[in-house]
């Protein structure tokens, strides 16, 4: 392979443009093709040792770069790595002019980059060209294709193009003819990727079931396509011209001005201003298919929670004002409230209130919208026609992830409820339905990975979804999964599924929903277009004045532009990311799972938490997931659960943890001994451990009461002031200890609170379900029971 196709290949790796990949596989895959390249580069005398060191020090640098940088920071971390390897292989020879040419197609790429993830007009249009481009070819082989940007490597296919255009422009002699014949042969080399796609599929299902991993990843086999194509395209490419010596003090000025065009650029394309907490009205429609329950005692197992019952109570706890009411939507009604919130509505509105919705909008409303997959209820008639003005639509469909769940399917989108996600799946977005949005309507979530499944209209008992199989002339990736409008002075803001705002969700996606309300509520800071015009056109022209002519720029000039868009990018979305999300005027009940504990992140799995999430919820308590932060997390919490982790907490943690319980929070320590390990500095710190006798599953009378216990072990080693609540063949299995004003309950069983010991899909037993009441009474009342 050449070195123009081992940076290809890095790139896309690394911008995980590869097909669905674990993003560590991605990252250690992208640092391999980037050594390739390197060596390919390598000159034939011996570089010296600062020529070494300058590339090892690339490596490093660029290692941290997209580690904290996302995206741009990938891009930024190349471009190091190439102008170190210019500079090593000397300026005057072959490999450094090959080098600069990289630069120059990477700088240019990094310009364009901020533009496609805004996902505005720029992205759908690109869209748009790749729909009609695979269409096309779909045709001719005789298939439907409706394949993205994202599944025909488009972003592969136009840094290719950028490689060739500047080799042509850095050459002795710059040779458009030959720039013309390689990007017809890569254009063609694409092409019959594109056309091979069928015949291939065929042959995996037949022959090679293995390989099916390409078949939702078509941009996996197109990639290698288009690096033969290259490696045909540049034989016969002219010799590049040697670089003009610069001295040192105009290249570092070239360098910091480019830096700084470079990063206003970026920063400009990328900038949305931060908004001011607003302390609103919220409207809660209540007309639709929904309804406000909650769980209660008597009433157990997945259903008995109702759908939306925990919005309004998080809503109140977060200083907001939610009203329940099903009062027609004009004008009158609405004059109260600064955001609507319409669910699963299934009935027409009016020409009345159509009219009336828009126009609390374009003054300065927030419509939040959310509803499900494949128009489920009848939902699609009536929220397309409301949302005509605004430019999205419902699809008769079912977004379908690639593997278990969104995780390392989402694109980074722009956007400032994207900044600060923790990972892809915190928002809880699961089966729902794509949208199209047309510019200036652009998506908030987009999923990178996955397939639109056209929903199936004779399924009713099942909700109209189809076979979630991907099947010829079904959309793959690059699926819209929320989308926003800004209309007037006001939001429109979309999402095709209602899971991340239902109560079994909310546990999970409370964080992104209270970005997403604070978002629709708060007041952004005023910012004059024309301003952000301006500055882009600055910030492009700086890059083109210290640039001058492409042959004399230095390597280190070049190499700042992608520095310089990921500073700038990084900065923009700054604001947003280290925004405060509200902590709700509640009681706190943490659930750790940032030491690798026992349980599954789904919910009504047996070894899952959703029965004790109810039951947290049925003692009015609000439950919240640790995914990370949890000494931060614990300062106003109530409650702690901790269930087997796998990793040990650090000192830092267990201090935390004491401070937690020292001034009047409790701790619920469930483990048994063969998963003790992660839990030992724990229980050391607090006196407690468990024993390693097995006790295996039993139930014990506790009072009144029947406990079960699915995996018991004895308690052991208890401090002198330890209470025994409950124990078997006169072995302590429960016990709790006051510690400050709070306390620690420890129980010797991993799966004690888990849904196949305490409430699960279809039911409860009942007697635990009481004695974890009497246990959560422990950290109310301030004392542990006798």
């Amino acid at each position: 392979m050449t070195a123009s196709a081992w940076l290809l290949f890095a790139t896309l790796l690394g911008l995980g443009e590869c097909g669905h990949l674990y993003a560590g596989l991605g990252a250690l895959l992208s640092a391999l093709a980037a050594a390739a390249y390197l060596s390919t580069l390598r000159p034939s005398r011996p570089a010296p040792s600062r020529a070494r060191l300058l590339v090892a020090g690339g490596f490093l640098l660029a290692a941290a770069l997209s580690a904290r940088l996302g995206e741009t920071g990938v891009l930024a971390a190349l471009a190091l790595i190439v102008a170190a390897a210019a500079v090593a292989a000397g300026q005057a020879s072959a490999q450094a002019a090959i080098a600069r040419s990289h630069l120059l197609a990477l700088a240019a790429f990094a310009l364009l980059w901020p533009l496609y993830r805004l996902g505005g007009a720029f992205w759908s249009t690109l869209e748009r060209l790749s729909l009609a481009y695979s269409g096309a070819v779909g045709n001719l082989v005789g298939n439907q294709y409706v394949l993205s940007a994202t599944a025909i490597a488009l972003p592969g296919l136009v840094l290719a193009a950028l490689f060739v255009v500047a080799r042509a422009m850095l050459a002795a002699r710059r040779s458009w003819a030959w720039a013309l014949r390689a990007l017809g042969i890569l254009l063609a080399a694409h092409l019959i990727g594109l056309a091979a796609l069928e015949p291939f599929a065929i042959g995996v299902q037949r022959w090679a079931p293995w390989l099916d991993y390409l078949l939702l990843n078509p941009q996996a086999l197109l990639v290698l396509f288009m690096i033969a194509g290259l490696a045909v395209a540049e034989r016969g490419a002219p010799p590049a011209a040697a670089a003009a010596p610069v001295a040192a003090g105009a290249a570092a000025r070239a360098a910091l001005a480019v830096l700084a065009g470079a990063l206003v650029w970026a920063f400009v394309v990328g900038w949305s201003p931060p908004v001011r907490p607003v302390a609103g009205r919220v409207l809660l429609y209540d007309r639709g298919f929904l309804d406000w329950k909650l769980p209660q005692f008597g009433r157990y197992g997945q259903r008995s929670g109702g759908m939306f019952g925990l919005l309004p109570v998080v809503l109140r706890g977060w200083g907001y004002q939610p009203t329940i009411s099903a009062d027609s939507l004009i004008e009158r009604h609405l004059s109260d409230y600064q955001c609507v919130v319409l669910i699963n509505v299934n009935t027409s509105f009016s020409a009345r209130e159509l009219e009336d919705l828009r126009r609390f909008v374009e003054r300065g409303g927030s419509l939040l919208v959310l509803g499900d997959h494949t128009g489920v209820v009848g939902i699609r008639g009536p929220y397309n026609e409301l949302l005509r003005p605004f430019g999205i639509r419902y699809q008769f469909d079912c977004a379908s992830f690639p593997g278990n769940s969104w995780e390392y399917a989402m694109a980074p989108i722009t956007h400032p409820l994207r900044a600060g996600l923790t990972h892809d799946d915190e928002p809880q977005i699961w089966v729902g339905a794509s949208l199209e949005a047309d510019p200036p309507a652009r998506p908030v979530l987009l999923a990178r990975y996955g397939f639109s499944d056209f929903g199936e209209p004779t399924q009713y008992e099942m909700s109209y979804l189809g076979d979630r199989k991907f099947n010829p002339g079904e959309r793959l990736d690059d699926l819209v999964l929320a989308a926003e409008r800004r209309y007037g002075r006001g939001r429109v803001l979309v999402f095709g599924d209602t899971s991340p705002f239902q109560s079994g969700a909310l546990v999970k996606s409370q964080r992104f929903v209270a970005r997403v309300f604070g978002y629709l509520l708060g007041r952004p800071a005023a910012w004059p277009r024309v301003l952000t015009a301006l500055l882009a056109v600055v910030g492009l022209a700086v890059i083109a004045v210290a640039l001058g002519r492409p042959r004399a720029a230095p390597a280190t000039a070049l190499a700042a532009v992608p520095l310089g868009v990921a500073l700038g990018a990084a900065l923009a979305l700054a604001p947003h990311a280290r925004a405060e999300t509200p902590w709700p005027q509640a009681a706190v009940a943490l659930i750790d799972h940032s030491h690798v504990e026992r349980f599954d992140e789904l919910s009504w799995f047996d070894d899952c938490v959703g029965g004790l999430e109810y039951n947290l919820l049925r003692n009015e308590y609000l439950p919240r997931w640790v995914e990370r932060g949890l000494a931060r997390e614990l300062e106003r919490a109530s409650v702690l659960f901790v269930i087997a982790p796998a990793r040990r907490f650090g000192a830092a943690e267990v201090a935390a943890v004491d401070r937690f319980v020292e001034r009047g929070g409790w701790l619920f320590l469930s483990v048994g001994y063969e998963e003790r390990e992660g839990s030992k500095n724990l229980l050391d710190h607090f006196g407690f451990d468990v024993g390693p006798t097995p006790l295996t599953q039993f139930e014990e009378r506790v009072g009144p009461l029947e406990v079960r216990f699915h995996k018991g072990w004895p308690l052991v080693a208890l401090a002198k002031d330890a209470r025994v609540l409950a124990s078997h063949l006169e072995r302590p299995v429960v016990a709790a200890r006051r510690i400050g004003r709070g306390g620690v309950v420890v129980v010797g069983d991993s799966w004690f609170f888990l849904n196949r010991n305490l409430e699960g899909e279809n039911g409860a037993y009942e007697g635990n379900v009481q004695f974890v009441r009497q246990l959560l009474d422990l950290a109310r009342e301030g004392k542990p029971a006798s």
